[in-house]
């Protein structure tokens, strides 16, 4: 009869050790249902599939020497994008245009911005006196010696690619173009004929929000 009875015992142990790793088993799934523990490798994956969902992207890295390349030049004379204006102006030689004061689109009337146009090269200037935006435009002034980077109106889109050697945001038939920090390039084709550089323009996007 004793032995029966530590039979039964060692059976309900068994039974109760069972049931326990059974519920212990459970709760874990379903805690990792709703509060997954992401192994090293799941949460790589899982970090390039958010990235992607919002839009974040890793970039790579842009190279001083290509910031040294993002220099405008006409008649001589030089300037960057957040130069000082009157620094630069009369190294540029006459503007071809009176220059124009006015306020951007949704932009601040305390804030306004005036235009100064050459020999085929237009500035925008803050209302602090830097140079936010400049525009080449070949369209308007095809024969213009204005250069941005080196480069000018009428070059192929290799020159473009082998100037920076960076992976283009937007590279097509149309336009190529980059973003190096808050600074936004354009270069212009002439799909309808030549397919080669028709303007080219640069914003601080910081300064100008396009």
């Amino acid at each position: 009869m004793n032995n029966k009875l530590l039979f039964l015992a060692i059976i309900m142990l068994l039974s109760l050790f069972v049931l326990c790793a059974c519920g212990e088993n459970n709760v874990i799934e379903d805690v990792n249902e709703e509060n997954p523990e992401v192994s090293e490798e799941y949460g790589e994956e899982y970090e390039e599939d958010y990235g992607d969902e919002t839009g974040e992207l890793e970039r790579e890295p842009v190279p001083q020497e290509i910031f040294d390349k993002l220099v405008f030049s006409l008649n001589g004379g030089s300037f960057k994008i957040g130069d000082k204006y009157d620094d630069v102006k009369g190294s540029l030689g006459e503007e071809i245009r009176p220059a124009q004061t006015f306020t951007p689109c949704g932009g601040d009337s305390r804030n306004p911005v005036t235009s100064h146009t050459y020999d085929g090269i237009s500035l925008e200037v803050s209302h602090d006196g830097i140079i936010q935006r400049a525009v080449i435009s070949g369209m308007e002034f095809p024969n213009t010696t204005a250069t941005f980077a080196g480069i000018k109106i009428g070059d192929t889109p290799e020159v473009v690619r082998n100037t920076f050697n960076y992976t283009a945001d937007v590279d097509t038939e149309y336009v190529i173009n980059y973003t190096f920090d808050s600074l936004a390039v354009s270069f212009g084709l002439d799909f309808e004929g030549s397919g080669n550089i028709d303007y080219i323009s640069m914003d601080d996007i910081g300064m100008t929000g396009f």
